[in-house]
This record gives C-alpha cells, sequence and structure tokens, in this order.
C-alpha cells in the first residue's frame, strides 16, 4: 500500500507543500525580511553605504509593525542583522537612529520570552 502523500507527489496529483511545484506569492512581511536581509550584505559596499542610511528609517518603522502574524520573525531577522548593519556604517551615520530601534527591540525581548 502507497501512502497518499507518496502517491499524490509522483503520481502528479498536486504533490505535497514541499514539492518544488509548490508557489504562492510570497507575504509582505517576507519580502521585508528579504530586504532587510540585503540591506546587510550591501552595508559591506562603500558605495552603498550613502544609499542605505536613509533606509534605517524605514527599518526602525518596520519594528513597530504588528499586525501580522510572523511579526516575530521580522523582528528577529531585523535585530540580528542590525548589529553588523551598524559596525559597518559609520558610527556618526547611524547615531541618530540608535534611539528609533530601542522600543522595538524591547518587545522583542519581551516577546521572545513569551510562548508563541
Amino acid at each position: 500500500v502507497i501512502s497518499s502523500g507518496i502517491n499524490a507527489e509522483y503520481g502528479g496529483a498536486g504533490g505535497c507543500s514541499a514539492s518544488h511545484h509548490f508557489k504562492r506569492p510570497a507575504q509582505p512581511w517576507e519580502k521585508t525580511d528579504g530586504a532587510v536581509r540585503l540591506v546587510m550584505e550591501l552595508s559591506d559596499f562603500q558605495n552603498a553605504k550613502p544609499l542605505l542610511v536613509p533606509l534605517l528609517t524605514k527599518l526602525s518603522s518596520a519594528t513597530e509593525k504588528r499586525n501580522f502574524e510572523h511579526h516575530r520573525h521580522l523582528l528577529e531577522t531585523i535585530y540580528k542583522c542590525l548589529p553588523m548593519i551598524f559596525r559597518r556604517l559609520t558610527k556618526n551615520k547611524i547615531k541618530p537612529f540608535v534611539n528609533d530601534f530601542l522600543g522595538g527591540l524591547l518587545l522583542w525581548f519581551k516577546i521572545g520570552n513569551e510562548p508563541s
């Protein structure tokens, strides 16, 4: 007897969710998550640094959004990437933005200790 999951996967009846055929549109938080990681990677390039500083305001505003199910994941990405971004950008450029991230950081610590 073949399980229905295996049968569906190989029988072409749609497959399982792990199938390479499975596609769904990216959620806005997933796009933002990717953008945060991209900012972190670009912060390593000297020519990109002046372009990234204005994006810190958008990053800090993303820490205030809690109206979606996976806001914990986005906060985790932001606060794991932020130290690298801050290290790579000059201190005088990031200093005006540090306080903007404190409220979200406190929230991240708080929800990190709550059950999911």
